[in-house]
């Protein structure tokens, strides 16, 4: 009797493999009943083997019913993507040739010097520029304002290159790093995006035209996809990137930036890495100043800047520095004479800047007309918006014109997307301590009521402003 109902059930095992086989080597797509027949027989094999043939009390597998799901959920993602193998293996490769990509550029981005056994991450908006120049300072012991070196010049430094970690050999890095002086500087999420698009979106910057047009192409596809196939060649070329002009909002840019990779504004957290590093010292970019003092005592080169890191004077020295980098970056880009924009309109616009980043207070306006602008030098351009910043009076001051565009620009954006951004800066919230829901931007804030304001304008002029 035994014997014949192991008989019995050996050969209704053997069916149910035998067809099991056939149906998942069949070449056509499964629907309907079908689908329905071969989820059950998936089912069924996976029952028959973890309860006859694998014990649960013998192997430790507890086959209750999610587990099971999860079974046969995994052999019908293996069943339905057989026919697109060769498309997913094609896109794993470009996910994969991304992350290498990222990673490399994770270790550009940080900077070893072996006389102090510091490391240094610098992360884009948040200080680099001066804390490069001041690396390279520590390096060689020098006792001279940073400032003084071009802070646009900095990126592409031979001297600043010799000290990337990319550098140093692959397997020699994780004992380097474990044993460095590690720090790095935080900023708020929000205050961060702000700047990277006030200098890499709303002005021309070298970064400009391939930023701008990833976005646009991303703007025109999610366009399509919108018009679900009704879109028409009139209606998608009002989504073609024609030039270096502003041509992104910022609510464009706070949806879509991201997905470029470009490190103004990937998160800080995944530029550095702080829960796999162990960082001496997180600073913030709102503690600058006295950061920097204290990293510079624990490298035993207090004697660097003694003077010029000082309150004000040390405020100033930047803001003076920031100011000659926003327009020497303009003339530069301006030599490789992009289309769609002229002399003027490009170093207007870039004044407009000083206006958002709060070095020049707005009643100034830009001292050269279009005919003005033709001999103008870089050095000229500085000296006027030095000049400016002096006559703006206070830094405190031009911090609170700074917070009014900061709060405008955010206003300008649908709640959804500010939500989505929130979520996309999260984790740098909680690893840095920021308030990820501040009310100078969420309180009272409705669907639909977002402003209509110089951040949403989608065109070079908008209400007379270049």
């Amino acid at each position: 009797m035994a014997f014949g109902k192991k008989c019995r059930f050996t050969l209704c095992f053997i069916t149910v493999c035998v067809t099991l086989f056939v149906l998942s080597h069949t070449q056509y797509d499964i629907t309907g009943l079908q689908k329905l027949w071969h989820d059950t027989l998936v089912r069924l094999k996976y029952l028959l083997i973890y309860k006859h043939l694998l014990p649960t009390k013998s192997t430790g597998v507890d086959l209750d019913k999610p587990a099971l799901d999860r079974s046969l959920l995994n052999r019908s993602r293996t069943f339905n993507n057989n026919n697109n193998n060769n498309n997913n293996m094609a896109l794993l490769q470009q996910v994969y040739e991304e992350r290498k990509e990222l990673a490399r550029m994770e270790c550009k981005n940080m900077y070893y010097d072996d006389k102090t056994r510091s490391l240094y991450c610098a992360v884009p908006k948040i200080g680099s520029s001066m804390w490069k120049r001041l690396f390279l300072v520590v390096h060689k012991n020098q006792t001279r304002d940073p400032f003084s070196k071009s802070g646009l010049g900095i990126h592409t430094s031979r001297d600043l290159k010799k000290l990337s970690l990319a550098r140093i050999p692959a397997k020699k890095r994780p004992q380097v790093v474990r044993k460095a002086f590690a720090f790095m500087f935080s900023r708020h999420p929000f205050h961060r995006f702000f700047s990277a698009y006030c200098d890499k979106v709303f002005m021309l910057s070298h970064e400009t035209t391939k930023l701008v047009t990833f976005m646009r192409n991303v703007i025109r596809e999610v366009e399509v996809q919108r018009q679900r196939g009704r879109a028409t060649n009139d209606t998608l070329k009002a989504f073609v990137y024609t030039g270096p002009e502003l041509n992104v909002t910022f609510a464009e840019t706070l949806a879509h930036a991201a997905k470029s990779r470009d490190f103004h504004f990937v998160n800080i957290s995944t530029i550095c890495r702080p829960c796999d590093i162990d960082f001496q010292v997180l600073g913030k970019m709102d503690t600058l100043d006295t950061d920097s003092r204290y990293i510079l005592a624990k490298l035993n080169r207090s004697h660097v800047m003694e003077e010029a890191i000082e309150g004000d004077a040390f405020k100033e020295s930047r803001d003076q520095s920031i100011i000659r980098e926003l327009v020497e970056r303009v003339f530069e880009d301006l030599l490789e004479k992009p289309e769609g924009t002229t002399k003027f309109k490009a170093l207007a616009r870039s004044w407009k800047v000083l206006h958002m980043r709060g070095l020049v207070k707005d009643d100034i306006q830009f001292p050269l007309g279009a005919a003005g602008t033709e001999n103008a030098t870089a050095s000229d351009v500085i000296k006027l918006g030095i000049q400016a910043m002096q006559a703006s009076g206070k830094p405190a001051e031009r911090l609170a014109q700074r917070e009014k565009y900061y709060q405008q620009a955010f206003r300008s954006v649908p709640l959804a997307d500010l939500l989505s951004f929130r979520a996309s800066v999260l984790s740098d919230c909680k690893i840095f301590g920021y308030d990820c829901y501040p009310s100078e931007i969420f309180h009272g804030r409705r669907d639909g009521d977002e402003e209509d304001n110089i951040f949403s304008n989608d065109k070079y002029i908008y209400k007379g402003l270049l």
